[in-house]
């Protein structure tokens, strides 16, 4: 026989839980903070690119 809650459901799906739905939460905290980190910090995409910016612009002053 099978048993079945007052939902209609079986005991295994029950769907997604609170705990498993807070354990998503803080794994895209994590990967968004690490993400962030890597564009903002001192050697970060956007620093790197406004390094390249600058040494671009150099090269080409000095081509003329």
């Amino acid at each position: 026989m099978r048993s079945f809650n007052k939902g209609g459901m079986n005991m295994k799906n029950r769907g997604i839980t609170l705990i498993a739905l807070a354990v998503t939460v803080i794994v895209l905290l994590i990967i968004s903070g690490v993400t962030i980190s890597y564009m903002t910090g001192e050697n970060g995409i956007i620093n790197q690119s406004k390094e390249s910016k600058k040494f671009a612009g150099t090269v080409e002053e000095k081509k003329y």
